[in-house]
């Protein structure tokens, strides 16, 4: 799981954040910004009964299985690699066009896929536009 400070840049978005409906008994993982560090923690009653301004205190990082689901069911076709240390990945669209992407993690991979599938916007090393 990526908990670089780029990826915790990339999920720190309206499109991402705004998707975080905690639900009890699901594992999640986040950036507390109070304490400067990531957390993790399965959601509990405890947790969904202070729900008042986590997104204030919280930058959810999504897991990989988390970002596919916000995609949805798509007919874009994806190719995901690793060369090296890199990561990269490419949707074709139609035969005409293909997003390509690098970055440091399958996560931030998916998670701009993502965001260019669903809003058509890319990552410029550290604002999405």
């Amino acid at each position: 799981m990526d908990t670089s400070e780029t990826y915790i840049k990339m999920c720190d978005c309206p499109e991402i954040q705004e998707q975080w409906l905690p639900k009890i008994g699901v594992y999640y993982q986040w950036w507390d910004k109070r304490y400067k560090e990531v957390r993790q923690a399965i959601w509990t009653k405890g947790c969904a009964s202070n729900r008042i301004g986590f997104r204030q205190k919280f930058i959810w990082l999504p897991r990989q299985d988390q970002i596919q689901k916000m995609i949805g069911k798509t007919e874009l076709v994806f190719c995901i690699y690793q060369i090296g240390s890199k990561w990269g990945g490419e949707i074709i669209c139609d035969r005409d066009q293909i997003f390509s992407v690098e970055a440091s993690s399958p996560e931030q991979v998916w998670l701009a896929f993502c965001i260019w599938a669903t809003h058509k916007k890319v990552w410029d090393e550290d604002i999405w536009k």
